[in-house]
């Protein structure tokens, strides 16, 4: 899919950068194409469709693509190593060499240089193949982890907050989710606030919390419609939510994107046509990974809890 996405959208020579991790799962997908190879079997078969051709090219076309997925040995990301390398030798990145990495990780969001996060959401696409009735579906999981193990979909269950449940607990939760944002000067309101705090705004809307087994890692409050400041740029009658908070271990796991989804389910559900939100504008990789999910800015605010303007972001609710 996403080695059909770079060639329509015109790269005229793509590279698969991939990894010899036996255990990974796309040394697995490899092996199951048939070339009794670890890896680079998907993207040969791929290849011989007359698509284009495997060759070793001194430079990169204009427009080319680097895919491939995440090398978990490293900080430092094979995918930020060849794109340094190749901008040390004076070829532009992203202009003239296009990247896409096939997760939506943080380290996928700040990477410098550029890339493109593919997040193809391969639980969506079940759920849309079997209300199709289709009989077969190949599902590519483009995360680099043990094939063996367990999702992070399958061990977090997500759940509405309860009577019970630590306000105590969601507070630190969220001190932990927004501390680099504080140690980069940008301190938003869930950095510091108090148990106190966080059950005032836990009551002006529906809280969900995510649970890997005994243990909190990630939130949301859902309102809809929701009343904002006069002179905030909300749509009329829109829906929004606040305190969206993932554990630093989850980082890169989907649970952000699953939390998002749901709210924005729970908007709709309550009546809202849009979602309206807003974030530090400084916040670039926040930003960014609202509007690779469809919001788009239209206005600015200032709160009186922050250090900081914010952009406020919109999206249309299907």
């Amino acid at each position: 899919m996403v080695l059909d996405h770079l060639a329509e959208a015109g790269a005229q020579s793509i590279a698969m950068l991939s990894v010899d991790i036996g255990r990974s799962w796309f040394a697995t997908l490899s092996k199951r194409a048939g070339d009794g190879q670890p890896t680079g079997g998907s993207s040969r078969s791929w290849c011989s469709r007359g698509r284009t051709s495997s060759r070793r090219a001194r430079s990169p076309p204009r427009r080319s693509s680097i895919t491939g997925p995440t090398p978990s040995t490293c900080r430092r990301s094979g995918w930020c190593q060849v794109c340094c390398w190749w901008r040390e030798r004076g070829v532009d990145v992203p202009g003239d060499l296009l990247v896409a990495v096939g997760v939506d990780s943080h380290l996928a969001r700040t990477s410098d240089p550029p890339v493109r996060a593919v997040d193809l959401d391969p639980a969506a696409t079940a759920r849309q193949a079997v209300a199709r009735g289709r009989g077969r579906l190949l599902l590519t999981v483009w995360m680099n982890i043990d094939s063996t193990g367990t999702s992070t979909r399958e061990s977090v269950q997500v759940r509405r907050f309860q009577e019970g449940d630590s306000v105590e607990e969601v507070t630190l939760l969220l001190h932990r989710a927004y501390a680099d944002h504080a140690a980069a000067g940008r301190i938003f309101f869930a950095s510091y606030q108090s148990p106190q705090d966080t059950r005032h705004r836990l009551s002006k809307g529906e809280c969900w919390i995510a649970m890997r087994d005994d243990a909190l890692v990630g939130t949301v409050t859902v309102s809809a419609p929701h009343t904002a400041p006069a002179g905030y740029p909300a749509p009329e009658g829109a829906g929004s939510f606040w305190q969206l908070a993932v554990d630093p271990s989850q980082r890169g796991s989907g649970l952000g994107h699953r939390l998002l989804t749901l709210a924005e389910a729970r908007m709709a559900a309550l009546g809202s046509t849009h979602a309206v939100i807003d974030t530090s504008a400084a916040a670039e990789d926040l930003v960014a990974w609202y509007r690779r999910r469809g919001y788009v800015p239209i206005g600015t605010w200032r709160w009186d809890v922050t250090n900081y303007d914010s952009v406020v972001l919109a999206k249309a609710l299907p």
